[in-house]
């Protein structure tokens, strides 16, 4: 694990390189807003062009989310460009619709993301959602009147009635609980919308979770490279190598997995292995890099830890328990 090449997926372009390292410092800086992701055209990746998007495939956004995770980064970009975009554009054209879309893809307009599983819809009108109290607009399932789960969403102007952030157990991605009027959600009309939301879903979070991973085991083999005891570095403990070893290996068996499914987003069942395999190995790869790095892992001030609970917030998702958790969070 000498060099940053040894955590590139097989078959990266020089062109991902590039992207890939662009996007790990631009998430990092403190430039990364909505306009400015919008700017540079991320938010239309894999979508078409006649609709206003870039072109290309999710997999060409696959190495920008895997970089969110990477630098832990508060972004919107995997739940709006990676599903939200992809429900509503697979969605019958209406003015609504278009103009929701139009707006998201220029920056003008945040949509947020209920959390959890589409499946797991409810009818209650408190709903937890990804992104900040600001959003203009909410992608929510709703019950059909014919029974199942549909897509819809409401606006700002209509619907939305209240948002407060709230504190998350990953905190470095803010939640927020908003309270809507779902007689006022517009539903989404088309072929298997629930269904691509759920499969984009299950992506996002591997990619996201890898790129967890590999922040953390890189950050480990940094911090065993410098720091000293018994008169060497601990990176030379045969006993520490293997560890980093095996956290190595898991790694690169879910990133492949992860990448995998963002080529085949139709493929429910590789995206949904994809997402279970690639947040338990990012639970586990995070907890020995906490413990590798010894007492000073476990200390809020070297950042290690947030890390990890990133991960498991993932991997929550992923079981559709973290609206149960941040219920817990609030005393309820």
């Amino acid at each position: 694990m000498s060099g940053p090449e040894v955590y590139m997926p097989a078959g990266w372009t020089p062109d991902h390189v590039e992207l890939a390292a662009v996007a790990r410092k631009y998430l990092a800086s403190a430039d990364a807003g909505r306009r400015q992701t919008a700017a540079l055209g991320w938010y239309g990746i894999g979508m078409d062009e006649d609709l206003g998007g870039a072109g290309g495939s999710f997999a060409d956004l696959a190495p920008v989310l895997e970089a969110c995770g990477e630098v832990r980064a508060d972004s919107d970009l995997g739940w709006t460009a990676g599903v939200a975009l992809a429900v509503l554009t697979a969605a019958e054209s209406s003015d609504a619709v278009t103009c929701a879309v139009e707006r998201i893809v220029r920056g003008d307009a945040e949509v947020a993301l209920a959390v959890d599983d589409p499946l797991a819809a409810a009818d209650e009108n408190e709903v937890l959602a990804t992104g900040s109290p600001e959003a203009d607009y909410l992608l929510l399932p709703i019950h059909s009147p014919g029974g199942g789960v549909s897509a819809a969403f409401v606006s700002r102007e209509k619907g939305l009635l209240s948002s407060t952030a709230m504190a998350a157990f990953d905190p470095t991605r803010p939640l927020t609980v908003h309270m809507v009027d779902r007689s006022a959600a517009v539903p989404l009309t088309g072929v298997g919308l629930v269904d691509i939301w759920r499969r984009r879903r299950a992506v996002v979070i591997a990619l996201d979770a890898i790129g967890t991973a590999r922040g953390a085991l890189q950050a480990t083999v940094d911090y065993a490279r410098t720091r000293e005891q018994f008169g060497t570095t601990i990176g030379s403990f045969q006993a520490f190598q293997h560890r980093c070893a095996s956290a190595y290996v898991s790694f690169k068996a879910a990133q492949a997995l992860a990448y995998e499914a963002a080529r085949r987003p139709d493929d429910e069942c590789t995206c949904f292995a994809a997402a279970m395999e690639a947040t338990r190995v990012a639970t586990l790869v995070c907890g020995e890099a906490v413990q590798l790095h010894g007492g000073v892992g476990f200390t809020w001030e070297f950042g290690i830890g947030s890390a990890l609970r990133r991960a498991r917030a993932d991997e929550l998702m992923v079981q559709g328990n973290l609206t149960e958790l941040a219920r817990i969070h609030r005393g309820r």
